[in-house]
């Protein structure tokens, strides 16, 4: 898994992505309600 920060980045129009936040700089970052699931696929944490 590539390590990388998204330090203070906006994605909130992203979608269909995957970061670890125990691996990466997710400060100050900007995410949709749906596009922040994907920070917790790490966790193996289902949300319904």
């Amino acid at each position: 898994m590539a390590v990388s920060s998204t330090f203070n980045s906006d994605l909130i129009t992203a979608h269909n992505f995957q970061i670890d936040p125990t691996n990466n700089n997710v400060k100050k970052a900007k995410f949709s309600k749906e596009g922040a699931l994907g920070l917790l696929i790490s966790f193996d944490i289902v949300v319904k």
